[in-house]
């Protein structure tokens, strides 16, 4: 292999273009081909996302770090990584390098690939066609591979059948590992895939954006750092599957030495595939990871996390969680049942007590809710609040026993009410609003109303009633924007995801004062309140912090929806 002997970074990077843009042209071709003969729903199950060569070899050759021996790829998929893996070992010399190479793959249809490996020495019985998350395969490939590298699939939890969750729950937990049964497929891969690592081997793995973003993605990186000393999380801006298909943004994860104690996460944030494929082999950009969200702060101009350090010390700002109590929104269960337009006929039985409820942030149209909004609303529903479950015969008693036939009550969450399943007590209306999932951040609803809300929200209850207008006014400033990017998580479709534990230490005012009064509160669209928010913020830091916080913020939601961010 011939990076060796470079003088310059130039070179090095001319060095690997040539080499990962000039090789496996069959392959690639071949590769294109099947996947356009696929059907997209079902590659979109299977979580089919073949990796470019000019990726995959540069990759195998950091994980077998010139010292050769088995290499292991857990979803084979188009072959590209176990191409590099035979390619390295030929040039390096080594005979019969094809024994070398194990792989496994559930899908069938990628015998093509398969065979292109046989015929270039791999003996047939290397390869199996079987669920890499099994006791037996994971039997079969034991725990002494030099190197596991791939592209582990991108299927998410909901896509996954009870029986394989319940199997990877098994298996991950026999690692040491304990993930949320909502991990996608990857996760479950990367842990076991770690697995099979021997010790002093290393694992690369191009991963998706959620091992940044996800509670999961957390519980892997901690999986991780178990078992290696040093991970290092490379995050291309660029999107490297190019399918219409592939949402995600790429993280490829490079881990290596044996995890004596927990080991360091750095990362590096990458522009496009040019810059992607030199920091694979240069770490001098690497930051060390000291919380979550530094990635994000790591990915921005000094001069907005400058702004954003500034304003956090000089602005009378405090966490939301010193000042309210944040809750998510009442967890029914079952929404069609519970939930219903006013007129349904269960609310005319006098065991049913109608609530007013938001059921998403799309009701709330300014940024206070008095009642006779609810009953304005066009998007009117109610929580059925049931007492008893009334007379045999009932509508109310035929509503129910429905429901038990669908077995809406034995749902976890109507399991652990008591004394029966369909009595919901949690009702205390919240002071404010505070949106779960957005596609844009928006700040606090003053609740004057009797309304709850569904857990499409969180409810927040203020430890002192007169900080209302300080909490609500300032939650619409730049600082807690920019904050709710930075600590939220990224879901489906570029969806920013405020957890309790994010929304608890977003920044909110302490004292009232230069914010609006409560009168101007009451009468006050969205858009008046961040004006207001950020002249109150301006006259404590300055126009420039804000408008850098600001910039910071379309930069960060322009990052999370994969595109390029705005400068």
């Amino acid at each position: 292999m011939a990076f060796t002997g470079s003088d310059s970074e130039q070179d090095l990077l001319q060095g690997l273009l040539s080499l990962g843009l000039g090789t496996f042209s069959d392959v690639t071709t071949n590769t294109a081909q099947v996947v356009s003969n696929r059907n997209r729903v079902e590659c979109k199950a299977l979580g089919i996302y073949y990796t470019p060569p000019w990726l995959a070899l540069p990759i195998t050759r950091w994980a077998l770090n010139g010292s050769f021996g088995s290499v292991l790829d857990p979803s084979f998929g188009g072959c590209a990584f176990l191409n590099a893996a035979l390619d390295l070992m030929h040039d390096g010399g080594v005979p019969d390098g094809g024994h070398y190479v194990f792989g496994c793959d559930v899908d069938r249809q990628a015998k093509p690939f398969a065979d292109d490996l046989i015929r270039r020495g791999v003996p047939r019985t290397n390869l199996r066609y079987a669920d890499f998350i099994s006791p037996t395969t994971l039997a079969w490939l034991g725990n002494g591979f030099r190197a596991v590298v791939g592209n582990p699939p991108y299927v998410r939890h909901h896509a996954l059948s009870d029986e394989t969750i319940e199997r990877a729950q098994e298996l991950s937990a026999r690692c040491g590992s304990r993930l949320p049964r909502t991990s996608g497929a990857w996760a479950y891969f990367t842990v076991l895939s770690a697995s099979c690592v021997a010790r002093d081997g290393r694992l690369a793995l191009v991963l998706p954006g959620a091992i940044l973003h996800t509670g999961y993605g957390s519980a892997v990186l901690e999986a991780l750092q178990q078992r290696f000393d040093r991970i290092r999380l490379l995050h291309s801006r660029e999107r490297i599957f190019l399918d219409a298909r592939a949402e995600e943004e790429t993280v490829v994860v490079l881990a290596s030495g044996s995890g004596r104690s927990t080991g360091t996460l750095r990362y590096q944030a990458v522009e496009d595939r040019r810059m992607l494929l030199l920091a694979v082999c240069s770490e001098d950009s690497d930051q060390e990871l000291e919380h979550r969200a530094q990635y994000k702060l790591a990915s921005l101009p000094t001069s907005i996390t400058r702004a954003f350090e500034a304003t956090r010390r000089f602005a009378p700002v405090a966490n939301l969680n010193h000042v309210a109590i944040v809750r998510i929104g009442v967890v029914t269960s079952a929404n069609d049942f519970f939930i219903r337009p006013p007129d349904d006929p269960i609310f005319k039985s006098k065991n049913v007590r109608a609530v007013p409820i938001v059921r998403s942030a799309r009701q709330l149209k300014s940024p206070v809710l008095e009642n006779r909004a609810v009953e304005a609303s066009v998007w009117q529903h109610f929580l059925a609040v049931i007492r008893a479950r009334g007379r045999r015969g009932t509508h109310l008693w035929e509503e129910i026993s429905r429901a038990e036939k669908l077995r809406l009550h034995r749902r976890h969450h109507a399991l652990l009410r008591r004394p029966v399943w369909y009595q919901i007590k949690d009702l205390l209306p919240p002071d404010a609003f505070l949106p779960y999932m957005v596609a844009t951040v928006s700040g606090l609803t003053l609740n004057q109303s009797e309304a709850t809300c569904t857990n499409a929200l969180h409810r927040i209850y203020l430890r002192e009633p007169d900080t209302a207008r300080a909490v609500i006014a300032s939650s619409h400033s730049a600082l807690f924007a920019f904050e709710a990017e930075l600590y939220g998580r990224h879901y489906g479709g570029g969806v920013l995801k405020i957890e309790p534990s994010a929304a608890q230490r977003l920044a909110v005012a302490t004292q009232p004062a230069r914010l609006p009064s409560f009168r101007r509160l009451t009468m006050a669209t969205y858009d008046d309140l961040r004006a207001a928010a950020d002249a109150w913020l301006e006259y404590h830091t300055t126009r420039r912090a804000v408008d850098s916080l600001r910039r910071g913020v379309r930069m960060l939601k322009r990052m999370r929806q994969g595109r390029d961010a705005a400068q």
